[in-house]
């Protein structure tokens, strides 16, 4: 997402963060297998560690995006009360895709993270078009 954000010139206009609905792998790092096709598509992923959806979340950030419809019922429930925070499924800000929910690969083989990877990818266009259209331009 960054990456996409730079490329479209509104890396400073906006702040990105990846956290889980679930903290059980906070301070873990990506998958390795996750890490690797990332690094042949020129992302950095191996200093990244995990971490879960804080509750201060909820005020800094203004749009938390989901990856599944289950994420963002989880993220629903975990808003604070008076929290203005607008949630919405990742995929939902890319009309063009059949699939709205990014699948979990942990359990699967490599063809599932390069799968994921082609949809993020993919998403990340959408989303850059609805930032744009947000920050006026």
């Amino acid at each position: 997402m960054r990456g996409a954000l730079q490329r479209a010139g509104l890396a400073g206009r906006v702040r990105v963060a990846s956290a889980g609905t679930w903290d059980g792998n906070a301070g873990d790092p990506a998958d390795p297998r996750a890490i690797a096709i990332a690094a042949r598509r020129g992302y950095r992923l191996d200093r990244f560690r995990a971490r879960g959806v804080t509750p201060a979340d909820f005020t800094a950030f203004d749009w938390m995006l989901g990856m599944t419809g289950a994420h963002v019922a989880t993220l629903e429930a975990m808003r604070p009360r008076g929290a203005r925070t607008v949630i919405r499924r990742y995929l939902d800000l890319t009309p063009d895709l059949a699939e709205r929910d990014i699948p979990d690969p942990y359990l699967g083989t490599d063809a599932d993270f390069v799968r994921v990877m082609d949809a993020l990818e993919h998403g990340a266009a959408g989303v850059v078009a609805f930032v744009r259209e947000h920050l006026g331009g």
